[in-house]
């Protein structure tokens, strides 16, 4: 199986450990670590995560990321199997309004 990462969910993870590297040098590699733990489960069992919503015919899915503070949102086709298009949480969402 392959997961594919959209644009503004890369933007998202870079941001996020650009945060993490000013907190403290080296959390954003912990932070990546995560991120990438997760988005392995994500590819190996996409549907045991609940649908939280439907969006334009896809089933929108949810999943928590261990020690952070971040939820990634993707869906589910048949080629790729889980798409990945946000990442909630992210420490500078309120400068991006």
């Amino acid at each position: 199986m392959a997961y594919k990462i959209l644009p503004f969910a890369e933007i998202d993870i870079h941001e996020s450990m650009d945060w993490y590297y000013i907190q403290n040098a080296g959390l954003e590699n912990d932070f990546l670590l995560e991120i990438k733990k997760t988005m392995l489960h994500v590819d190996q069992n996409p549907y045991s995560y609940q649908t939280r919503y439907k969006r334009k015919g896809q089933e929108i899915r949810y999943a928590s990321v261990e020690r952070f503070p971040f939820i990634i949102a993707f869906f589910v086709d048949e080629i790729i199997k889980a798409t990945i298009f946000s990442l909630f949480g992210t420490p500078l969402a309120t400068l991006k309004i």
